[in-house]
C-alpha cells in the first residue's frame, strides 16, 4: 500500500484535494515509534483517536497514558482544516487538550495541535 496517492479525492471535511495521504500505509511499529516519541515530551491522562485514521494511533499511545497526565490527548492521522480535532474536542468536552498529528497539509490554526511532518506552504492547496 502507498503513502501518498496522486489523484483527486474529496477529504473529511468536504473539499476537494489533489492528493491523498493514505496512512493506512503505516504500520503499526510507525505508530508505536511516534507515539514513543509523544510519551518522551509529553504526559497525559487520557488518549482519544479521531474516528477513524486516528484510532491506530491512540492505540499505539495506551500503553503510555497515566491517572496524573498533564494533557487529555487527541490524535489523528492527517489534519487538512482542523474540523475533527475541534468538533471532537467541543463534542466530547475535552479539559486540556493536547492534539497530535502525523501529517498536516496545511498552515495549523490552534495553538494546542502539533505535526510530526508538516507540507510547506509551497505545496498548499
Amino acid at each position: 500500500m502507498n503513502l501518498f496517492f496522486d489523484e483527486p479525492f474529496t477529504g473529511h471535511a468536504g473539499g476537494s484535494l489533489s492528493f491523498k495521504i493514505e496512512c493506512d500505509a503505516l504500520t503499526s511499529p510507525d505508530y508505536a515509534t511516534l507515539a514513543r516519541l509523544v510519551a518522551n515530551r509529553f504526559t497525559f491522562r487520557s488518549v482519544h483517536g479521531i474516528p477513524s485514521g486516528g484510532l491506530a494511533f491512540a492505540h499505539a499511545l495506551e500503553p503510555y497514558w497515566t491517572q496524573d497526565g498533564q494533557f487529555d490527548l487527541i490524535v489523528d492521522d492527517v489534519y487538512t482544516t482542523g474540523r475533527s480535532m475541534n468538533d471532537f474536542r467541543h463534542e466530547q468536552s475535552v479539559e486540556n487538550p493536547l492534539g497530535i498529528v502525523v501529517f498536516a497539509r496545511g498552515p495549523i490554526r490552534e495553538s494546542w495541535v502539533y505535526p510530526f511532518f508538516m507540507l510547506h506552504s509551497l505545496f498548499y492547496e
